[in-house]
């Protein structure tokens, strides 16, 4: 058998020259997983690969997924959220930073749906049905529930739910067959050994993150890492709070860095034509700054994030 690091080294060469190649990162993890399966165990290990795409599929609070799905797609083709946006905006204008504030009550919206799971009141299924029955009450309202607009948010809802899924299933199929070769391990013992504690650690994570946000997007990222840097930060005495938070942040970060930072190209395309997208590179550095400056100040004070989770469920 083929050693577990020298694997590790050629996962992670693959993963990034496939990704730079354009390939979608569902094909890549379903490729390095065959290919991993074949040289470690033989053709059989291939097979259970319908098994597996089968027990990862068949999960109840995967039906949320297409319901939020469906319900974002009716709320943007009926122009619900333009209008709620641009209304948030004419009030938030006169504010310094008006934008901003925008962006924080939209969410808070959001967060409304959010509430009632962690109140306890509705099951994430639940919560995605409601949400979707508002959804469809208030295009009716506006007069923007038309056979089109049902037809082109079924399309795209049936479209994204099948990449999900593939990506979901493809990852889970790649990550049992690394922890099979021993990846996962192996990994964070070499981490244990090289590195000086839980700070470098952490500080070689950040690296990382932001190598991997230059050319993967943010989904792509948190399946591929989570599982082999889980036991990592387990072993370190990491809490697993604060390392949920730090790798949403790290990877919202990963939105806005070059050269596939999706924000980015966001900004570019409501700019004006013929801009130079090198201007949307600089002046996105600061907020990179902060983001940084974020993860420093919760390595220094971990309480910033472990507290309200703590009062909330202790």
């Amino acid at each position: 058998m083929i050693d577990p690091a020298m694997l590790a080294a050629i996962y992670i060469g693959c993963l990034v020259g496939f990704s730079l190649l354009g390939l979608h990162v569902s094909a890549v993890m379903a490729l390095l997983g065959v290919a991993g399966a074949l040289l470690t165990f033989g053709a059989p290990v291939v097979m259970n690969i319908g098994d597996l795409a089968w027990s990862t599929s068949n999960n109840y609070l995967l039906v949320s997924m297409p319901i939020f799905v469906l319900m974002g797609e009716l709320l943007l083709r009926s122009g619900i959220t333009d209008r709620l946006y641009a209304a948030l905006a004419a009030w938030m204008a006169r504010l310094p930073g008006g934008l901003v504030h925008t962006n924080v009550f939209a969410s808070a919206i959001f967060a409304v749906v959010m509430g009632r799971l962690y109140s306890g009141f509705a099951t994430p299924t639940e919560s995605a049905a409601l949400g979707t029955v508002s959804a469809v009450v208030l295009a009716a309202l506006r007069g923007r529930l038309t056979w089109a607009v049902l037809s082109a948010a079924f399309v795209s809802t049936v479209r994204i739910t099948g990449i999900v899924t593939l990506l979901i299933v493809a990852a889970f199929f790649l990550n049992f067959i690394l922890g099979l070769i021993g990846i996962p391990q192996a990994v964070a013992q070499w981490v244990e050994q090289t590195s000086g504690g839980p700070v470098a650690t952490i500080l070689l994570l950040v690296v990382l993150y932001l190598a991997m946000g230059c050319f993967m997007e943010t989904l792509s990222m948190l399946i591929t890492t989570v599982p082999i840097v889980a036991p990592i930060v387990a072993a370190q005495g990491i809490d697993p709070v604060w390392f949920g938070i730090f790798v949403v942040v790290m990877c919202e970060l990963s939105l806005v860095t070059p050269p596939v930072g999706m924000n980015l190209y966001v900004v570019q395309g409501i700019r004006e034509p013929g801009s130079d997208v090198r201007d949307v590179i600089f002046g996105v550095l600061p907020f990179i700054a902060c983001m940084l400056s974020l993860i420093v100040l919760i390595m220094i004070f971990p309480g910033l994030v472990t507290w309200l989770p703590t009062v909330l469920f202790s």
